[in-house]
């Protein structure tokens, strides 16, 4: 007894649909958490960036503030000690230029 070709694939056909399905789905959800990560971490980045820029033009009370405990808040903190550091160095500096001693 043989049966027509669209009836004997038709399982195949329904099994090809449900794969094709589950992989647009799988696709359609990892680009969403991409998104949604690389979102998370640029901010961050964004932050130090803009607070070494601050930092550079010379503004020494610019504190960058990251809670996101890694390394991109260890690096904010250590801008901040730097920034602390160099306003100590100008102000030091500042005061043995107006009492007249050579540095």
């Amino acid at each position: 007894m043989e049966q027509p070709k669209s009836e004997a694939f038709s399982s195949l056909y329904a099994s090809l649909w449900r794969s094709a399905y589950l992989l647009a789905g799988g696709l359609v959800l990892a680009a969403l958490a991409s998104f949604v990560f690389a979102r998370r971490w640029v901010s961050p980045v964004r932050a130090l960036q803009a607070g070494a820029a601050r930092i550079a033009a010379g503004d020494l009370d610019t504190t960058i503030a990251l809670h996101t405990g890694d390394e991109l808040e260890s690096l904010g903190n250590e801008f901040n000690r730097m920034s602390a550091k160099l306003k100590d160095s100008y102000t030091t500096f500042g005061r043995r230029s107006k009492s007249g001693r050579k540095t």
